[in-house]
């Protein structure tokens, strides 16, 4: 991501929540925030201002900016279930898998129930999984489209990207 668009964003963030943060801080959220795009969090902050009542923490951010990153790569119900279907056969833990995938997993039974379902059932736990799956990301899908700027913050955004850039 290009700076100044990490700095319009915690700006937006800043006025929307009327809170201040030092270039420490700011400097702790670039940090782990630089590796997404740019779209990405434009978006992203324009839903966080939306729907959470507090200023967030760096990993909230980054929960929020891996909705925007399955998105545009496109994961598929299918990928996700047989990277989940593979672990199990394997023996292994829950393998690292997508917020979508977490939610249909949990709506299938969670990773425990479908590693020792019963193979004649895996189809029908795949179904759920797949809806919860598909509907979470067309919910997050809607949101991202839906991305619309907040003209009000404008000038306060203005002043505080000015005053960080010094």
């Amino acid at each position: 991501m290009k700076k100044d668009v990490f700095l319009k964003g915690m700006a937006m963030m800043q006025a929307a929540y009327s809170m201040r943060l030092d270039d420490d801080t700011i400097d702790v959220y670039w940090q782990f925030l630089k590796e997404y795009h740019d779209k990405d969090f434009g978006k992203m902050v324009t839903q966080v201002i939306k729907t959470k009542k507090y200023f967030p923490k760096i990993s909230e951010l980054r929960e929020e900016l891996c909705v925007y990153d399955e998105l545009r790569r496109g994961t598929t119900a299918a990928e996700e279930w047989d990277k989940i279907i593979k672990a199990a056969e394997d023996g292994k833990d829950c393998p690292d898998i997508s917020e979508m995938a977490r939610l249909g997993l949990q709506a299938a039974g969670g990773y425990h129930a479908v590693s020792f379902m019963q193979t004649e059932k895996l189809p029908f736990a795949f179904n759920t999984f797949k809806k919860t799956y598909e509907g979470q990301k067309e919910r997050d899908h809607t949101i991202a489209i839906h991305h619309d700027p907040h003209p009000q913050l404008d000038s306060s955004v203005k002043q505080i990207t000015d005053k960080m850039s010094l």
